[in-house]
């Protein structure tokens, strides 16, 4: 999906980058329901993945509420500020309850699969799921609603600069279609609806973009971009009137 932008600046350029290389963490489930032996998980299809992601996001806010909060508060779309929540990035899978909640979804399916959380992925499915929990509904602006909103970056040299730019991005989506960007996180991921409505957003994407740039983005990565986005605006800053 190609999207030309109107306005903004130094935020194209990566657009398209991992907000984070490095993996949160590798989970393998050992054993099947109802065996006692070891099985080697396998990959699963990136349509059952995401689904898998999201079913063990809101099992993790569900059991680790208060922890996520510190981590989502702690955090910004680039980096994690891992000393101020108390926590390492080798332990944060444990500290949130991460293998549990994977190995019920094995249960729940009947299947062994192996996931890697890369941090920021870990970072908009929480968000995404910590907004849907507050709001049923797509909320309202509030009438003195400004579009960027209060937040708190811990990242620092250039890739203050990338949190930064996502942020404004994400902020001016959330800003000028509230209702279209919620919509996106009520689909199932990478689903026909998904797809559907990341294109519905298309005029605000291109109005939101760099100046004299044109940007490839997939329906996934929109969503992590409303994702942050509506947390960010809704949940983090001031919450208006649902």
């Amino acid at each position: 999906m190609k999207f030309a932008p109107a306005f903004r600046t130094s935020l194209a350029a990566f657009l398209l980058m991992p907000m984070s290389a490095s993996a949160l963490a590798q989970l393998k489930p050992e054993a099947q329901l109802g065996s006692r032996l070891a099985v080697q998980p396998k990959t699963a299809d990136p349509a059952v993945a995401a689904r898998i992601s999201k079913d063990v996001a809101k099992c993790v806010l569900m059991g680790r509420s208060m922890f996520v909060t510190k981590f989502l508060n702690n955090s910004d779309p680039v980096q994690v500020d891992f000393k101020m929540i108390g926590t390492t990035e080798r332990k944060i899978a444990g500290d949130l309850g991460m293998p549990n909640c994977l190995e019920a979804q094995m249960n729940i399916t009947q299947s062994a699969v192996q996931m890697s959380f890369p941090i920021s992925t870990l970072r908009t499915l929480l968000a995404e799921e910590s907004y849907l929990k507050v709001y049923e509904n797509s909320p309202d602006l509030p009438e003195n609603a400004v579009e960027a909103v209060a937040r708190h970056f811990v990242s620092q040299g250039d890739d203050l600069s990338r949190a930064r730019g996502l942020a404004a991005f994400a902020d001016c989506i959330t800003f000028n279609d509230t209702a279209g960007a919620d919509k996106v996180l009520r689909t199932v991921p990478r689903s026909v609806d998904e797809k559907a409505a990341a294109r519905a957003l298309a005029p605000t994407l291109g109005k939101c973009l760099v100046a004299g740039q044109t940007v490839s983005l997939t329906s996934e990565n929109i969503r992590a971009i409303v994702a942050d986005g509506l947390w960010s605006r809704f949940v983090y800053g001031s919450k208006p009137n649902a």
